[in-house]
Formats: structure tokens, C-alpha cells, sequence
């Protein structure tokens, strides 16, 4: 009797307790549909939190036209330039694996593009000569990329990741006629930046990483190299936005010089430079490299045609 009550044990009972504590042991391993649903909640919450996310946002939307003074001779002479966007939608998508996040973040603007100017050739240069306010409407698309890797595994999804990486923005309005090709950042400590393809350059955001986030102390030199290709033989307008703080504030402009243009299928291949000093207090920032056409600013018929990467910085 014993012997059988004992195989009874042996056969049925045991298997289950087996099985109970393998399904117990296994539990933490399996991300629940409610687990994930969260994960992707708390990471769209990240992104658009990032300091590097609010600096690119902020430097992009000029509000206001800024102070611009032409010396081409053309139908229109600019005097004041600005992008100021109307509407401003994101999509976040993100693929969670095991312990690394891959997302993309793509956002809509629509906006209007203000060209303040005279057409009058003597009012170069005279902000008291304004005759004209010219409205361009355009729809600019900008994509940049985040990693975030998984450091916990609480019960709080906010707590299990964080974001270590992120790409250059890349974007600008649907144009063939424009098209960056590559950008050389050097830096005062002799480090350079070199990029061809921004989406796929990522800067780590902590101290000791490869490729880690330019930190710049204030008035050091930085030298940006933009090289462009432009459907047109007439000099494009090149600008780098600085500093804007999180609500926009102290933004600069300034015009990229242009060091060479030569021949190539379908147009030309620019080069451009300028180096700017950061001058702005501490904290995170975003340099915008923008290429407008030249019949964006110099005329008041065609349309705004752009293409803008971005990179951002510390000033510490």
C-alpha cells in the first residue's frame, strides 16, 4: 500500500510542483501585453522630455523674423527672415528589445515663411525700409532617432530605462533641388564631428562615451563645414541658428560663407563655413545648419524650398 501511495506521489504530484515552479521561476522573463503597452507609453514621454529634443524645437521656430541683411542684387532685398510654425505634429514609434529601445521620432511642421524686404536696392541693409512682407506656407518633416537601454526592471516602467543615444535631425521641405551631403564640426579640443548621414550618427549623452555630445565652454571657437548640393548656379542662402534657449530666447543667426562651388550632374557642389563662439549660459542647445534656396529669400514668387540638419550641444 505504501508503495503505490508512494508511486502516486512520485507520478502526479511531483510533476505539478515541478511544472508550478518552472512557470514561477520563468515569470520575470516574459514582458505582459500591459508590460510593453507601458514601456511604449513611458518612452514617447522621454523623448519629448529630452533636453535635446526641446533645444532642436526651440531653434527651430524663429517666431519672429530676425534681422537678415542682403547684399545680392536681385528682385527683392531681404531684410528680416524667420520660420514661424502654425502646427506642429510627432510620431513616436519605438521597438523594444530585451534591454535596448529603438525609437523614431518624426515630426510634421507646417508653418509660414516670412520674408520682410524692399524692393528697393538703396534699402539694403535700412530696417526703416521696409515695403514688403512676403508670406511663404510650407510643410517641413524632420526625423531623428533615440536608444535607450533598459537599467531596471521595476515595477515603474520610468524607472527601467534610459536614454543613452540619440541621431542629428534630419529633415527640411520636399525638394530635389537641395541636398545636404555632408557636415564637418570641429572642435576647440581638436576633436571633429564628421557626418554624411545624419540618421544613422549618434551622440551618447553621458561623459567618457564615444561620440559623446560636443561640450563647449562659453566664447570657444567652433568651426561648421557644410558641404551642399544646390540644383542652382546663383549662391543659396546658408544659415546657422545658435543658441536658443528651451522658450526660444537669444537665438542667433548667421550666414555661412561660401568657400567653393563647382559643376556636378544636375547642378553644383557648394561648400560652406562659418565658426561661431557659444556665448550663452550653461546648459543643453541645438545648432540648426540651414540651406534655403535662393529664390526663397530673393524673390517673392517662388517657393520655400529647405533642407536642415541639427546637432546638439552642451555649454558648459
Amino acid at each position: 500500500m505504501f508503495n503505490r501511495s508512494f508511486l502516486f506521489l512520485r507520478s502526479f504530484i511531483l510533476p505539478l510542483v515541478l511544472v508550478s515552479f518552472l512557470l514561477t521561476g520563468c515569470k520575470e522573463e516574459v514582458t505582459s501585453p500591459e508590460e510593453y503597452h507601458s514601456d511604449q507609453l513611458v518612452l514617447q514621454q522621454m523623448v519629448l522630455e529630452d533636453s535635446s529634443n526641446s533645444s532642436f524645437e526651440a531653434a527651430f521656430n524663429d517666431g519672429d523674423p530676425m534681422g537678415y541683411f542682403s547684399k545680392e542684387l536681385t528682385n527683392v532685398y531681404p531684410i528680416r527672415i524667420g520660420r514661424r510654425i502654425t502646427t506642429a505634429s510627432r510620431t513616436i514609434n519605438s521597438t523594444v528589445l530585451t534591454d535596448t529601445a529603438y525609437v523614431t521620432a518624426t515630426y510634421n511642421f507646417t508653418g509660414n515663411f516670412f520674408l520682410v524686404a524692399s524692393y528697393d536696392s538703396a534699402a539694403v541693409g535700412d530696417t526703416t525700409a521696409i515695403d514688403t512682407t512676403i508670406v511663404k506656407p510650407f510643410s517641413s518633416v524632420v526625423v531623428r532617432k533615440l536608444i535607450f537601454a533598459k537599467v531596471a526592471n521595476t515595477r515603474n516602467p520610468r524607472l527601467n530605462w534610459r536614454l543613452i543615444a540619440v541621431s542629428l535631425p534630419d529633415g527640411g521641405t520636399v525638394t530635389n533641388n537641395l541636398k545636404i551631403n555632408k557636415l564637418s564640426v570641429y572642435l576647440p579640443n581638436g576633436d571633429s564631428i564628421i557626418v554624411t548621414s545624419p540618421s544613422d550618427y549618434y551622440l551618447n549623452k553621458f561623459p567618457g562615451m564615444r561620440r559623446q555630445i560636443p561640450v563647449i565652454s562659453r566664447n570657444q571657437s567652433v568651426t561648421v563645414k557644410l558641404e551642399v548640393f544646390s540644383a542652382y548656379d546663383v549662391d543659396d542662402l546658408v544659415v546657422l541658428t545658435f543658441g536658443a534657449d528651451p522658450l526660444g530666447r537669444n537665438r542667433q543667426k548667421v550666414r555661412f560663407s561660401l568657400v567653393s562651388s563647382e559643376p556636378a550632374t544636375g547642378g553644383y557642389n557648394k561648400v560652406y563655413e562659418h565658426t561661431f563662439r557659444p556665448t550663452q549660459a550653461a546648459g543643453y542647445y541645438h545648432a540648426l545648419m540651414d540651406v534655403m534656396s535662393n529664390g526663397s529669400i530673393f524673390t517673392d514668387n517662388q517657393p520655400f524650398e529647405n533642407k536642415v540638419w541639427g546637432m546638439p550641444y552642451i555649454v558648459r
